[in-house]
């Protein structure tokens, strides 16, 4: 019974996750249309991990996408520390290429510690 629900679980993952790796999605496709400079960027930051493989390249620009929205939504709220960011963007710049998911972490993570105390 248990290795039952084990393949259960794994068609219901499967099923989840598998649109994210097929097609691009909301915000890339926006970024895409309205700014083919960002978007050049994230593909390119996407192949550099994953040229190749295609499907992997489609899943890190929709989390790059996604990432970038989060990005501005980020900077609109009241608590937006300009410095943390800052410094979170100089730890995952590389060149040319930003890790937006990787700002947006280690922004959250920051700011949320630095509200502690």
């Amino acid at each position: 019974m248990k290795t039952l629900k084990t393949i259960l679980f794994a068609i219901l993952l499967i099923a989840i996750t598998a649109p994210s790796f097929g097609q691009l999605n909301k915000n890339a496709l926006i970024i895409k249309e309205n700014n083919p400079e960002m978007y050049s960027q994230i593909k390119q930051f996407a192949a550099k991990d994953w040229k190749g493989d295609h499907s992997m390249m489609i899943y890190t620009i929709n989390k790059q996408s996604d990432a970038m929205f989060k990005w501005v939504k980020l900077t609109e709220r009241a608590d937006y520390d300009k410095e943390l960011m800052i410094d979170a963007v100089m730890q995952w710049k590389d060149g040319d290429l930003w890790n937006y998911s990787m700002i947006i972490y280690s922004y959250e993570k920051q700011l949320k510690a630095k509200n502690q105390y």
